[in-house]
């Protein structure tokens, strides 16, 4: 086998083994949060976009956003967010669409 198919061939491998790993080591998790403040992060310039800072039951304070549509929520509402960690990279917040968390 040439040098340049084993290289072709290991790329291919390692291009496919990559989502694997990555399914193997992520957990997402629903949690309950509470709304700390809803800000627009851009008042005067371009479109409108909002940022949502809120907290686990931790008591640490995270941010959400930037999003396009202004939230409807308020400061104190509770609402459930979806937490994505990885083993590699800082935990990712979604807003979910749970009633329930």
């Amino acid at each position: 086998m040439s040098r340049k198919r084993k290289i072709a061939i290991a790329g291919i491998t390692l291009l496919a083994g990559l989502p694997l790993v990555e399914r193997a080591t992520r957990t997402v998790d629903v949690l309950p949060a509470t709304v700390v403040d809803v800000v627009s992060l851009v008042p005067d310039e371009g479109p409108d976009q909002w940022s949502i800072t809120f907290t686990l039951a931790d008591g640490v304070k995270n941010t959400l956003g930037p999003l396009i549509l202004r939230p409807t929520l308020l400061s104190g509402d509770k609402f459930c967010v979806r937490m994505h960690k990885r083993s590699w990279a800082a935990p990712k917040f979604q807003r979910a669409a749970d009633k329930t968390c």
